[in-house]
């Protein structure tokens, strides 16, 4: 019974893939135009640049240090060897200045530089802190086996 079933599905899908192109005015020889694509407007964001988790790497390679800001007002620092960590909130200054009060004591003031989506501390203004993007993992590739069947390009397999 399910070896019945497998074959009519694979009649099917090829019936399907036959004749998946053919529409009227084709058969009857007339050109067709595919329609004009609609454009989108641009999506404005309006949430702060800072938004997110931005790192900066120490030169000899020994540590980074990750920088968050929260849509919350909340910021937070920590680093990759987990010898230090500030929390605090942050607000915005100015237009592209940013107050950070860590731990109700200290204030640091950022300046996000958007030529360079950048952000500079005004503490260690030589020192450009850049958005956090983790390392893309390295994909796992999947194992090869024959395909049960072939039609054209397309290409059954057995469910494992």
């Amino acid at each position: 019974m399910r070896t019945r079933a497998c074959c009519l599905c694979v009649v099917l899908l090829g019936v399907l893939i036959i004749f998946s192109g053919c529409t009227n005015a084709e058969l009857r020889g007339e050109k067709t135009t595919a329609p004009t694509p609609t454009p989108t407007p641009a999506v404005i964001s309006t949430q702060d640049p800072v938004i997110g988790t931005w790192s900066w790497t120490m030169f000899d390679k020994s540590k980074t240090i990750y920088y968050t800001f929260t849509a919350d007002g909340r910021y937070q620092t920590s680093d990759s060897i987990s010898t230090s960590s500030e929390q605090g909130t942050w607000e915005k200054e100015s237009q592209n200045q940013y107050n950070v009060t860590v731990e109700g004591r200290k204030t640091i003031l950022f300046e996000y530089q958007p030529a360079t989506n950048s952000l500079i501390r005004s503490d260690s203004p030589d020192l450009r802190i850049i958005p956090f993007r983790p390392a893309t993992p390295t994909p796992t590739p999947l194992p090869t086996t024959t395909p049960a069947l072939r039609i054209g390009d397309f290409e059954i397999y057995n469910p494992t």
